[in-house]
Protein backbone atom coordinates (compact mmCIF):
# COMPACT_ATOMS: atom_id res chain seq x y z
CA UNK A 1 0.00 0.00 0.00
CA UNK A 2 1.53 3.24 -1.09
CA UNK A 3 0.07 7.04 -1.04
CA UNK A 4 1.82 9.32 -2.94
CA UNK A 5 0.86 12.96 -4.82
CA UNK A 6 0.76 13.29 -8.08
CA UNK A 7 4.13 13.75 -8.66
CA UNK A 8 5.19 10.57 -7.35
CA UNK A 9 6.52 11.73 -4.20
CA UNK A 10 5.44 8.76 -1.48
CA UNK A 11 3.79 10.09 1.47
CA UNK A 12 3.34 6.72 2.98
CA UNK A 13 4.08 2.83 2.51
CA UNK A 14 3.61 0.04 4.58
CA UNK A 15 5.96 -2.21 5.84
CA UNK A 16 5.02 -4.85 2.89
CA UNK A 17 6.03 -1.99 0.31
CA UNK A 18 9.02 -1.68 1.77
CA UNK A 19 10.02 -5.56 2.14
CA UNK A 20 9.33 -5.67 -1.92
CA UNK A 21 11.20 -3.02 -3.17
CA UNK A 22 14.38 -4.03 -0.73
CA UNK A 23 13.99 -0.38 0.94
CA UNK A 24 14.46 0.92 4.32
CA UNK A 25 10.89 3.58 5.28
CA UNK A 26 13.46 6.10 5.07
CA UNK A 27 15.31 4.83 2.04
CA UNK A 28 11.78 4.43 0.24
CA UNK A 29 10.12 7.47 1.48
CA UNK A 30 13.24 9.53 -0.07
CA UNK A 31 12.43 7.67 -3.56
CA UNK A 32 9.69 8.98 -6.14
CA UNK A 33 7.89 6.93 -8.51
CA UNK A 34 9.36 7.46 -11.58
CA UNK A 35 12.70 6.71 -9.94
CA UNK A 36 10.94 2.72 -9.38
CA UNK A 37 8.91 2.31 -12.20
CA UNK A 38 10.67 0.18 -15.10
CA UNK A 39 9.97 1.25 -18.43
CA UNK A 40 7.89 0.96 -20.52
CA UNK A 41 5.70 1.07 -17.19
CA UNK A 42 7.08 4.75 -16.28
CA UNK A 43 6.42 6.24 -19.94
CA UNK A 44 2.61 5.49 -18.87
CA UNK A 45 2.38 7.40 -15.31
CA UNK A 46 1.29 10.32 -16.78
CA UNK A 47 -1.31 8.63 -18.65
CA UNK A 48 -2.18 6.67 -15.70
CA UNK A 49 -2.41 9.49 -13.50
CA UNK A 50 -4.88 11.02 -15.98
CA UNK A 51 -6.65 7.78 -16.49
CA UNK A 52 -7.23 8.42 -12.47
CA UNK A 53 -8.41 11.50 -12.15
CA UNK A 54 -10.75 11.23 -14.93
CA UNK A 55 -12.34 8.23 -13.43
CA UNK A 56 -11.71 7.92 -10.28
CA UNK A 57 -9.76 4.95 -10.12
CA UNK A 58 -7.87 2.34 -12.27
CA UNK A 59 -6.26 -1.04 -12.42
CA UNK A 60 -2.71 -1.94 -14.39
CA UNK A 61 -0.04 -4.01 -14.35
CA UNK A 62 3.31 -1.91 -13.84
CA UNK A 63 7.10 -3.29 -12.98
CA UNK A 64 9.45 -1.46 -10.50
CA UNK A 65 12.96 -1.60 -9.36
CA UNK A 66 14.41 -2.99 -6.29
CA UNK A 67 16.97 -1.70 -4.04
CA UNK A 68 19.35 -4.23 -5.73
CA UNK A 69 18.22 -3.34 -9.15
CA UNK A 70 16.08 -6.55 -10.16
CA UNK A 71 12.50 -5.86 -11.40
CA UNK A 72 9.44 -7.53 -10.07
CA UNK A 73 5.86 -6.78 -11.74
CA UNK A 74 3.03 -5.72 -9.83
CA UNK A 75 -0.63 -5.45 -10.47
CA UNK A 76 -1.73 -2.33 -8.99
CA UNK A 77 -5.30 -0.65 -7.66
CA UNK A 78 -5.29 2.81 -7.86
CA UNK A 79 -7.76 5.49 -6.24
CA UNK A 80 -7.66 9.52 -6.32
CA UNK A 81 -8.35 10.22 -2.92
CA UNK A 82 -7.63 13.36 -0.58
CA UNK A 83 -4.47 13.56 1.80
CA UNK A 84 -4.56 16.47 4.08
CA UNK A 85 -6.30 18.72 1.73
CA UNK A 86 -4.03 17.59 -1.90
CA UNK A 87 -5.24 14.91 -4.30
CA UNK A 88 -3.22 12.00 -3.76
CA UNK A 89 -3.11 8.38 -5.34
CA UNK A 90 -3.81 5.69 -3.03
CA UNK A 91 -2.48 2.25 -4.70
CA UNK A 92 -2.25 -1.18 -3.47
CA UNK A 93 -0.11 -3.54 -5.41
CA UNK A 94 0.44 -7.09 -5.55
CA UNK A 95 3.75 -8.56 -6.65
CA UNK A 96 2.48 -11.13 -9.26
CA UNK A 97 5.99 -12.66 -10.02
CA UNK A 98 4.63 -16.20 -8.62
CA UNK A 99 1.38 -16.10 -10.40
CA UNK A 100 3.65 -14.47 -13.94
CA UNK A 101 5.62 -17.89 -13.31
CA UNK A 102 2.86 -20.18 -13.44
CA UNK A 103 0.87 -18.72 -16.09
CA UNK A 104 3.67 -19.37 -18.29
CA UNK A 105 4.24 -22.74 -16.26
CA UNK A 106 0.60 -23.55 -17.67
CA UNK A 107 1.41 -22.25 -21.17
CA UNK A 108 3.94 -24.17 -21.56
CA UNK A 109 1.95 -27.42 -20.58
CA UNK A 110 -0.97 -26.05 -22.77
CA UNK A 111 1.49 -25.85 -25.52
CA UNK A 112 2.33 -29.47 -24.93
CA UNK A 113 -1.01 -30.64 -24.24
CA UNK A 114 -1.83 -29.64 -27.72
CA UNK A 115 1.17 -30.66 -29.46
CA UNK A 116 0.40 -33.98 -28.01
CA UNK A 117 -3.52 -34.17 -28.95
CA UNK A 118 -2.61 -32.72 -32.26
CA UNK A 119 -0.02 -36.01 -32.69
CA UNK A 120 -2.31 -38.44 -31.29
CA UNK A 121 -5.07 -36.33 -33.58
CA UNK A 122 -2.86 -36.81 -36.69
CA UNK A 123 -2.12 -40.68 -35.69
CA UNK A 124 -5.66 -41.57 -35.13
CA UNK A 125 -6.82 -40.31 -38.82
CA UNK A 126 -4.13 -42.27 -40.13
CA UNK A 127 -5.09 -45.39 -38.65
CA UNK A 128 -9.08 -44.45 -39.64
CA UNK A 129 -7.71 -44.16 -43.55
CA UNK A 130 -6.10 -47.21 -42.69
CA UNK A 131 -9.64 -49.41 -41.21
CA UNK A 132 -11.62 -47.81 -44.13
CA UNK A 133 -8.82 -49.21 -46.82
CA UNK A 134 -9.02 -52.67 -44.89
CA UNK A 135 -12.87 -52.22 -44.67
CA UNK A 136 -12.97 -51.88 -48.18
CA UNK A 137 -10.47 -54.52 -49.09
CA UNK A 138 -12.87 -56.68 -46.74
CA UNK A 139 -15.82 -55.51 -48.59
CA UNK A 140 -15.05 -56.37 -52.20
CA UNK A 141 -13.82 -59.42 -50.86
CA UNK A 142 -17.46 -60.12 -49.23
CA UNK A 143 -19.00 -59.21 -52.70
CA UNK A 144 -16.62 -61.81 -54.04
CA UNK A 145 -17.31 -64.32 -51.84
CA UNK A 146 -21.22 -63.91 -52.56
CA UNK A 147 -20.56 -64.01 -56.48
CA UNK A 148 -18.82 -67.00 -56.13
CA UNK A 149 -20.74 -68.19 -53.83
CA UNK A 150 -23.77 -67.80 -56.91
CA UNK A 151 -21.48 -69.47 -59.25
CA UNK A 152 -20.92 -72.26 -57.10
CA UNK A 153 -24.74 -72.82 -56.32
CA UNK A 154 -25.58 -72.63 -59.95
CA UNK A 155 -22.35 -75.49 -61.17
CA UNK A 156 -23.90 -77.51 -58.12
CA UNK A 157 -27.18 -77.42 -59.09
CA UNK A 158 -26.45 -77.81 -63.10
CA UNK A 159 -24.31 -81.02 -61.98
CA UNK A 160 -26.86 -82.18 -59.83
CA UNK A 161 -29.22 -81.89 -62.75
CA UNK A 162 -27.26 -83.49 -65.40
CA UNK A 163 -26.69 -86.51 -62.74
CA UNK A 164 -30.32 -87.24 -61.60
CA UNK A 165 -31.56 -86.45 -65.40
CA UNK A 166 -29.15 -87.96 -67.87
Amino acid sequence: ITVHDLQGNYLYANQKTFDMHGYSKEEFLARNLHEIDVLPSAALIEEHIKEILETGEAQFNVEHYRKDGTSFPLEAFVKATKWEEQTVLLSVASDVTERRRVEEELRKYREELEALVSERTSELESKTNNLQEVNTALNVLLQKKEADKKIMEDRFVTNIGSLVLP
